[in-house]
């Protein structure tokens, strides 16, 4: 009997290595298909491999093979083995449920969608840009998908009328509606739905123009750009514009000012998620409103698991009671779901708290926000009987900006916290518990090392706390975030970088709560100074000037005109100024810090240098050499005193 060729044994083995590899992880360990596929194409890449050297000992070299008949079409790859090792590969890099990655078929449609839209090619043709990473190709608003979505169809269908393929220039669509409607959920559920039409899904959080810019960032760093603040919007917009089938997602974009200056342009999509109609003036808009009733019934048996009519029963009063509102259902469904209480046990207890809602001041102008503080005082009142501490969390988050809040502020200035909460801090285990028990209630969420609450939930929790002790949650709010700004503020490196890029959100947001309040207004008027000096050494010039001109007027209102927190924000504000071109203003400012300082120190103080100095660059700039010359002898004069004691 013939003995079989090596290279038909190593095929059969091949076959066989991947047919057994495909039956254990199936069978035995119960892997998931996709794993299993990823692993069965390791070993036979493996096998494959070493089949192959060992088939090719048959002949000596030079020697004539017998080699199969080739299937393979001119063009394709020549080999039997080559073929399966492209196979495995594709196999070992993802499943195409698991992102990204897809096999060629008969279509010839490319392995990696980059491929298809010349995400990839910018890099062989300019030599600049790369392929994104996975985590960049799809960056919704937020990476999990809601397993409970619900109704919206018709919503989804207007989107996909009017986000169609091929467009020549950047198609605009808004998504507006009251806050807790529902509308970063559309638009996370959407970019799921249409993963595979894009090469590119992006998020820029865009409630402030620093949050914004720090995203744009981030993508700089993906594609392969420049990450250096300055030009930093034209070069990603640039990229952008010469890139296809992209879906960039403007988030919370409530300001159309902070935005407009950055959407992009080019053939690709971009959704705006907004509570402000005036969307309508840049882009279609689609306005979505609360739920039907029998899709809040819907999500009800959802979320919560009862369905049959004895489980039900109470759920359409819920519903009906809190307006259909998506946010205040589900908060509501996460509440019974945490004390196991039933519909009719939460209608009784509604019915118990909704008469002091006006007394509470609740803010009814907003339509529905009366039911969801309604159903979160509810909630409230739960975790103040057993966890005061998470309670006096949650107040101190209410002044803080909604989004992204490090939770490093809170463990670094211990010593300044209520007293509940200070008691738990030091324990890492106790005050991880305490974020547990306000994520279980479905008030925070939690990313590492941030937590982030639902404006909503923010403006329930300053309605339902006395003035006085939203007084002191406010002044805690503003030494804490001083502090913090201030030792990365004195850090050097990339770590210094991103936790004052972290911050400045959050210190922004809670400086006008401090001044409507009259809570620490010293506090607040160095941290917005300090913040304002941050804005500006990067560029973010709209910010830093409002911060700076904020700051001038808070030191005018607290301390007078003539003091040195005055000079230092007037200082700071003519540099920004100035940048901007604005030079009379700037000149101004200069000329003013110039005057408080010497009011203060005296005309031979060391303390009037640096208004002197910037007063001379800024004449420089107008044209005004001999005014410029002045100054600088001045400051030379004084900088010479200082360095002989004088």
């Amino acid at each position: 009997m013939r003995q079989m060729p090596r290279w038909c044994a190593a095929v059969v083995l091949s076959v066989a290595a991947f047919a057994l590899s495909w039956w254990v992880c199936q069978k035995l360990i119960r892997l998931d298909e996709g794993t299993s596929l990823g692993v069965a194409g390791a070993v036979l890449a493996v096998v494959v491999a070493v089949a192959s050297w060992w088939a090719a000992r048959e002949h000596p070299a030079g020697a004539r093979r017998d080699l199969p008949p080739s299937r393979i079409q001119a063009g394709n790859r020549s080999t039997v083995t080559q073929v399966i090792a492209d196979r495995a590969s594709i196999v070992i890099s993802g499943s195409a449920e698991s992102g990204g990655t897809r096999v060629s078929g008969a279509g010839g449609r490319s392995v990696f969608p980059a491929e298809r839209s010349g995400l990839g090619a910018g890099k062989e043709r300019k030599g600049k840009t790369s392929y994104p990473s996975e985590n960049a190709r799809f960056a919704p608003p937020r990476a999990s998908r809601n397993p409970h979505f619900t109704g919206r169809e018709e919503t989804l269908r207007q989107l996909e009328e009017t986000l169609r393929p091929d467009e020549p220039t950047a198609v605009l669509q808004a998504v507006t509606g009251l806050g807790g409607v529902g509308k970063t959920e559309l638009v996370i559920e959407y970019a799921n739905r249409h993963r595979d039409r894009y090469d590119l899904i992006y998020t820029f959080h865009a409630a402030t123009e620093t949050t914004l810019l720090g995203d744009m960032r981030n993508l700089a760093g993906e594609i392969g750009l420049r990450r250096a603040w300055d030009g930093l919007s034209d070069r990603v917009l640039g990229w952008l514009r010469n890139q296809r089938n992209w879906l960039i997602i403007f988030d919370n974009a409530d300001h159309l000012s902070t935005v407009a200056g950055y959407l992009p342009d080019g053939p690709g999509h971009v959704l705006i998620t907004s509570r402000d109609q005036v969307w309508r003036q840049r882009a279609a808009v689609v306005q979505i409103d609360v739920w039907r009733p029998e899709e809040s019934a819907q999500f009800f048996a959802s979320r919560l698991g009862r369905h049959d009519s004895t489980e039900m029963k109470g759920a359409p009063q819920v519903a009906e009671t809190l307006g259909h509102l998506p946010l205040a259902v589900e908060q509501a469904a996460a509440y019974m779901e945490a004390t196991t209480t039933s519909y009719v046990n939460y209608l009784r207890l509604y019915s118990e708290h909704s008469s002091k809602l006006l007394d509470d001041n609740a803010p009814v102008g907003l339509g529905y926000e009366q039911t969801v503080a309604t159903t979160w005082k509810i909630t409230f009142k739960e975790i103040k009987r057993t966890h005061p501490a998470a309670l006096e969390l949650l107040q101190l988050c209410a002044y803080l900006s909604p989004d992204s809040v490090p939770s490093e502020i809170f463990l670094a200035g211990a010593d300044l916290l209520p007293d509940g909460l200070r008691a738990v801090v030091p324990n890492e285990k106790a005050f991880n518990d305490t974020l547990g028990i306000l994520e279980r209630y479905g008030l925070i969420k939690q990313s590492p090392g941030f937590l982030s609450v639902h404006r909503l939930v923010q403006q329930v929790v300053r309605t339902s706390v006395n003035k006085q002790v939203g007084r002191e949650r406010v002044g805690v709010c503003v030494r804490l975030l001083d502090e913090a700004f201030a030792k990365a503020a004195e850090a050097d490196g990339s770590a210094a970088e991103a936790a004052q890029a972290a911050l400045l959100p959050v210190a922004l947001a809670v400086v006008p709560h401090a001044v409507a309040m009259d809570s620490e207004a010293e506090t607040a008027q160095r941290l917005l100074t300090s913040a304002g000096e941050y804005m500006g050494l990067r560029a973010q010039l709209v910010g830093a000037q409002a911060s700076l001109e904020d700051a001038v007027m808070i030191a005018e209102h607290v301390y007078g005109h003539d003091t040195p927190q005055m000079a230092r924000s007037l200082v700071a504000l003519g540099r920004v100024l100035r940048v901007k071109a604005a030079l009379p203003a700037g000149r101004a400012c200069f000329e003013r810090a110039l005057a408080v300082t010497e009011a203060l120190y005296g005309p031979e103080s060391h303390e009037l240098i640096e208004p002197l100095n910037e007063l001379a660059e800024t004449l420089l700039k107008q044209g005004d050499v001999t005014g410029a010359q002045s100054y600088l002898r001045r400051a030379a004069r004084l900088q010479q005193g200082k360095a002989y004691g004088r």
